[in-house]
C-alpha cells in the first residue's frame, strides 16, 4: 500500500512539473513575442514631419496600429476574425466582419449593402477603422445619396486566399444577400506561389500539420503563418494561444525528435509558374462570377496592387521597402500579375479593375505603401475615392459594372 501511494505521489508530482513546465513555457513565448513586437516598432522611425511611411497624422504607423482581431477556427476556411471582438482602431461584430454595427438579415429593401472580400489589404490592415477606405467610401456614398442607406462592410481576414475568399462568400455572406460583393484579391496568391503553394491544394492554412511533420522528418516545409513560430523563432506571428492540443503534439514530437540526435533541413522550394497560378486564380474568380449569376448580384474583381507590381514612381520610404525583397521575388510577381491580366483581358464575363493602373497614376510624393502590400492613409484614401466611383455606377438605376480600361 506504502509503495503505490509513493508511485501515485511520484505521478502526481511528475505531471505536476511538466504542467508547470508547459505553462512556463507558455508565458516565456508570450513575453518572448511581445518584446519582439516593441522591439520591431522601435526600429520605425518618422520623417521630418513626424510621419510614419504611408501616413500623414504624426505617430501613427503600419505597426503601431495593433488592430489584427484574435482568429477563431472555422471549419470551412481554417480561421476567421472573432466575432464580437473590439480592439485598437477596430471593431468586429457579432457576426464576425469589420464594421461597427450588427447586420440585419437579409439586406432590408432601402438598403443598398456591399460586401469586400480579401486578405489583410481588403481588411484595411495597419489603419484605425475611420481611416480604411471601406468607411471613406461608405462616408462618401451616403453623402451622395442621402435617401439610400449604403453599407459597404468588410468580410476580409489576413492573409486569404482567393479561395478561402469564394468560401466565405458562399458560407457567411451570401445568406445576407448583398446588392453587390467585391472582391480585391491577386497578391496572396501570387505570394504563396513563390513558396510553391497551391490555392487549390489542401486546407493546411495555418501551417500546423507542415510545422508538425518538420519534427517528424527534419524536413521544414515552407509554410506561411501562425504555425511557422513553431520552427521560425524569427518569424512575427504567434501559435493560436487556445490550440493546446496542436502545442502539446509539437512540444513532445520535437523533443523525441531531438534526441535522435539529426539534424533539421528546409525544403527545397520550387515557385509555382505564373500560368498555373494564373489559372487557377481565374478558375476561383469564374466561381464567384458563377455564384453571383445564380444568385442575381453583381460580382467585381479589384486586382489588388503590391510595391512589386505597380510602376509608380516611388516614394523614398517605398524606395526602402522595395529594396528589401529580391530581384527575383519581384520578378516572379511581375510575371503572375501579367498572366492574371492577361487572362482576365481575353474574358468578357468577369468584370474587373486593375487597382495596380490607379496607383500608378500617383507620383513620388505621395507615398501609398506602409510595407509591400498593405496602404498607409494615403492609400486608403485613394482606395477609398475609387471605390466609391465604382459603387456610384452600381447604386444608379441600370447601370452594371465595368472593366477596367
Amino acid at each position: 500500500m506504502r509503495g503505490r501511494r509513493l508511485l501515485l505521489f511520484r505521478g502526481i508530482a511528475l505531471f505536476m512539473s511538466a504542467a508547470l513546465a508547459f505553462v512556463s513555457a507558455e508565458i516565456g513565448i508570450r513575453v518572448w513575442q511581445t518584446r519582439k513586437k516593441a522591439a520591431a516598432q522601435s526600429t520605425v522611425t518618422p520623417d521630418v514631419h513626424g510621419c510614419f511611411p504611408g501616413y500623414e497624422t504624426p505617430g501613427r504607423g503600419y505597426e503601431s496600429q495593433e488592430n489584427f482581431p484574435p482568429m477563431v477556427f472555422d471549419a470551412v476556411t481554417c480561421y476567421r476574425p472573432k466575432p464580437g471582438h473590439v480592439g485598437h482602431g477596430l471593431k468586429i461584430n457579432r457576426q464576425g466582419f469589420r464594421y461597427p454595427v450588427d447586420l440585419d438579415e437579409p439586406t432590408p429593401a432601402d438598403t443598398f449593402r456591399v460586401f469586400i472580400l480579401g486578405g489583410s489589404f481588403a481588411f484595411g490592415a495597419g489603419c484605425p477603422d475611420d481611416a480604411t477606405y471601406f468607411r471613406i467610401a461608405e462616408t462618401k456614398l451616403r453623402a451622395q445619396f442621402p435617401d439610400r442607406r449604403i453599407e459597404v462592410i468588410c468580410a476580409a481576414a489576413g492573409a486569404f486566399n482567393s479561395l478561402q475568399e469564394h468560401f466565405t462568400l458562399i458560407t457567411r455572406v451570401a445568406r445576407y444577400r448583398p446588392n453587390l460583393v467585391v472582391f480585391i484579391s491577386g497578391a496572396n496568391d501570387a505570394y504563396f506561389s513563390t513558396k510553391g503553394q497551391n490555392a487549390l491544394d489542401g486546407n493546411d492554412y495555418l501551417a500546423y500539420d507542415a510545422a508538425i511533420r518538420g519534427c517528424i522528418d527534419g524536413q521544414i516545409l515552407p509554410r506561411y503563418y501562425h504555425g511557422q513560430v513553431f520552427r521560425d523563432p524569427r518569424a512575427p506571428f504567434p501559435p493560436l494561444y487556445d490550440d493546446y492540443n496542436c502545442k502539446v503534439r509539437w512540444l513532445i514530437e520535437k523533443v523525441a525528435y531531438n534526441t535522435t540526435g539529426r539534424g533539421q533541413t528546409i525544403a527545397a522550394v520550387t515557385p509555382t509558374s505564373p500560368d498555373e497560378t494564373a489559372d487557377r486564380f481565374l478558375y476561383v474568380q469564374q466561381l464567384n462570377h458563377s455564384w453571383g449569376r445564380l444568385q442575381n448580384v453583381p460580382t467585381v474583381l479589384l486586382l489588388q496592387p503590391t510595391i512589386s507590381t505597380v510602376t509608380k514612381p516611388k516614394h523614398p520610404a517605398e524606395r526602402t521597402i522595395h529594396g528589401a525583397h529580391t530581384a527575383e521575388f519581384h520578378e516572379h510577381l511581375h510575371g503572375v500579375f501579367t498572366a492574371i491580366r492577361q487572362r482576365l483581358g481575353a474574358q468578357n464575363a468577369i468584370p474587373f479593375h486593375d487597382l495596380n493602373d490607379v496607383v500608378s497614376k500617383l507620383d513620388e510624393s505621395d507615398c501609398f505603401f506602409a510595407d509591400w502590400v498593405h496602404a498607409g492613409e494615403t492609400g486608403q484614401r485613394v482606395l477609398g475615392e475609387y471605390l466609391a466611383g465604382i459603387l456610384t455606377e452600381m447604386i444608379e438605376p441600370g447601370v452594371t459594372p465595368t472593366k477596367s480600361p
